[in-house]
């Protein structure tokens, strides 16, 4: 989307991917879908007529909100906002119809009855929220994953010895009960992949969004 003084692949050497953040589409309550597939129907029976929030012009939020509306094939505006905070509160007074956002930035509203949680985003279930489907399932469309990440890099140049020292110390540490269950509070699925895991992981997420933007041809405001 914009043009940067590194090379996001090259630039760094992987450490370790300490985990894996789903994210929750939500609506509000009110809102006429109570699932994934009615809210598909709801969106192709009024094209341009709703419209869904992201934190901003090319986050991750508005990347997975490109997804799902390509997969489902429906026709949405798109709301920008700078940063989640606000975009959440506005679903949350119904203003905008939907969005999908980090387990944290959601969560509040949907224990407390102020939005109403259809999905999350990743492949599986999240451990956090287990009760929920994923996308994928809850509106049969097969392929949809979407998560943000976490995780260690170093400068490119950094010996191979020491960030794989630094990669053992990070995934004992990721095995402990009490880390573990800190992540999962946060929404995170807790990974632990080692440096050439890593870099794979990376290459292939670059890969996938970098596809989105190009298709939705987006562009960081």
């Amino acid at each position: 989307m914009q043009k940067v003084a590194y090379d996001p692949l090259n630039d760094f050497a992987p450490i370790c991917l300490v985990g894996t953040n789903s994210s929750v589409l939500v609506t509000y309550p009110s809102f006429p879908a109570s699932n994934v597939k009615e809210l598909i129907a709801l969106l192709k029976a009024n094209p341009g007529k709703y419209s869904f929030a992201s934190s901003g012009s090319g986050a991750t939020a508005h990347l997975m909100a490109v997804l799902f509306n390509s997969m489902a094939s429906v026709t949405v505006t798109h709301v920008p906002y700078k940063g989640s905070s606000q975009s959440v509160t506005d679903v949350v007074s119904g203003q905008v119809a939907y969005t999908i956002e980090t387990v944290p930035a959601v969560f509040s509203y949907v224990k407390s009855g102020r939005l109403k949680a259809l999905a999350v985003s990743s492949a599986k279930r999240s451990a956090s929220i287990p009760e929920l489907p994923t996308i994928a399932e809850a509106g049969d469309l097969p392929g949809y994953d979407m998560f943000a990440w976490m995780g260690f890099l170093a400068p490119a140049r950094t010996p191979r010895e020491l960030r794989m020292r630094l990669s053992a110390e990070t995934q004992k540490v990721l095995q402990t009960v009490d880390i573990k269950e800190r992540l999962i509070a946060l929404g995170y699925e807790p990974a632990g992949l080692a440096p050439e895991e890593f870099a794979e992981f990376l290459k292939k997420q670059h890969a996938r969004y970098g596809a989105i933007v190009k298709q939705a041809n987006l562009k960081a405001d």
